[in-house]
């Protein structure tokens, strides 16, 4: 069993559609799960991220810095 959580981060970004999403990562940057749905709202995204992985680190990728939010 780890000695750490198994979610490391968790990335909140816009799909094509615009919905927010998230990804959980592991510590070796493998995606673990995702949301399965987009949300209408950012903080709908972060606060289910949040409930399920309280211990990770959130990431918030809005797109403004050239990502195209795609994982």
């Amino acid at each position: 069993m780890p000695d750490g959580p198994l979610v490391d981060r968790v990335r909140i970004y816009r799909d094509a559609a615009g919905e927010w999403r998230w990804s959980a990562f592991a510590g070796n940057n493998e995606k673990v799960a995702d949301s399965g749905e987009g949300y209408e709202h950012q903080t709908h995204a972060h606060d289910m991220a949040d409930d399920l992985f309280p211990e990770a680190r959130i990431e918030v990728d809005d797109g403004r810095d050239g990502a195209d939010g795609a994982s």
